[in-house]
């Protein structure tokens, strides 16, 4: 089981990677949304690649909840926890 910090880097690497943006646009309170060049198409990519990585399945509601980087980890600690 990873912690916290490590699944914050995985996600962190991942989201960037896909989404072809830095790391420092992922800052804990901002919303994905709002981050230049991101879009809705490009985001569930994203998510899509994480739970390939994790082999979870994120809650399609909640990944339509989830606005910020933090609570994304939440979601996904919690999963990866069970």
């Amino acid at each position: 089981m990873a912690t916290t910090s490590e699944l914050k880097t995985d996600i962190s690497r991942i989201i960037c990677e896909t989404l072809h943006i830095q790391n420092a646009e992922l800052e804990g309170a901002k919303d994905l949304r709002d981050i230049q060049s991101v879009d809705s198409v490009n985001l569930v990519r994203a998510i899509a690649q994480i739970e390939d990585h994790f082999d979870i399945e994120l809650d399609d509601d909640l990944v339509f909840e989830v606005k910020t980087f933090d609570e994304l980890v939440s979601a996904v600690d919690e999963l990866t926890a069970s």
